[in-house]
């Protein structure tokens, strides 16, 4: 990448593909500075802001995080995956109901997916909603969501209540 970004320092791809490798080698301060680098270039990239918001939000990051989260679903409000990323941060952050909103709203752009069945279920559970989340935890099995710890782990919640 360092290559084509010499040859065209203008090339946001290379920036984003970079800062990706950079991501997931833990290097995330390279990481949000080539993805700031590709966000100058190509301001309107629901992609990049979505990215490098999952890094600030690995940082733990909170403002950065959010504001990034909602400019990607400004740019793009159609993607599901967004608002799942955006609800983990939310749950990792105890703000169960908007980590709650944030699944629902990904359900309802991709009814299939799984990944926010099961973590809605884990959210439902902490909010003391225990048949919505016993509904969306067999929703995610039967979606195909294999993750034999899932349902005790929200076993675990319920008698921690």
């Amino acid at each position: 990448y360092d290559q084509v970004i010499q040859l065209n320092p203008a090339n946001a791809k290379a920036y984003f593909n970079r800062a990706n490798l950079h991501a997931d080698l833990g290097e995330t301060d390279k990481a949000i500075g080539d993805y700031n680098q590709a966000i100058r270039i190509v301001p309107q990239s629901s992609e990049y802001f979505h990215r490098r918001a999952n890094v600030f939000a690995k940082l733990g990051q909170e403002d950065p995080a959010l504001r990034d989260y909602a400019e990607s679903i400004r740019l793009s409000p159609g993607i599901a995956e967004i608002y799942v990323d955006m609800g983990k941060f939310n749950g990792n952050l105890n703000q169960r109901q908007r980590a709650l909103d944030d699944f629902t709203k990904a359900i309802s752009l991709d009814p299939e997916n799984k990944e926010a069945f099961a973590l809605r279920a884990v959210n439902n559970a902490y909010l003391g909603n225990d048949a919505a989340a016993q509904q969306d935890l067999e929703r995610a099995v039967d979606l195909g969501y294999h993750q034999p710890s899932l349902e005790q782990t929200i076993q675990q919640i319920r008698s921690r209540r």
